[in-house]
């Protein structure tokens, strides 16, 4: 297609849309100005009616089609669940699995605890001894004024 024609093809297709814009225009104008005839007109039967006829395969294949879907929201219904049910599995195992990591942070804690309070009465018990003995060699000790 060159050029010209491309846009002859283009200025017959403006004119066509253009006398199609104005054919509803004056149709909406038509049914505004009376009401009544539009709707004796839309319920006549004429030629420029179109009535569908569907043909039985058609209605066969529509009803196979419902069956498809049918089948396709029950099979997606299931995947949903599987799918709900992994996750929430998963998610178990991980509050599992950081729960048991916090647990076993709190008793190392714990004996780090115990450990210390340990050191804490050996070091009173030490001082409360090395504090004794000091108390009796002090008595024991030379004191200016001694003779």
């Amino acid at each position: 297609m060159t050029r010209e024609e491309r846009l002859a093809l283009i200025d017959k297709l403006q004119r066509d849309a253009g006398e199609g814009r104005q054919r509803l225009a004056e149709r909406v104008a038509k049914r505004e100005a009376d009401p009544a005839a539009m709707q004796d007109w839309l319920m006549a039967d004429s030629d420029e009616i179109v009535h569908k006829e569907y043909a039985p395969e058609i209605i066969a294949a529509d009803e196979a089609q419902a069956g498809w879907e049918a089948w396709l929201r029950a099979s997606l219904t299931i995947e949903r669940a599987e799918i709900l049910d992994t996750v929430t599995q998963a998610l178990g195992e991980v509050i599992a699995a950081i729960r048991n990591e916090h647990e076993a942070a709190l008793i190392e804690r714990d004996r780090k605890i115990a450990n210390l309070e340990g050191e804490l009465r050996e070091m009173k018990g030490m001082l409360g001894a090395t504090l004794q003995l000091l108390g009796q060699k002090s008595s024991k000790l030379w004191r200016p004024g001694d003779a």
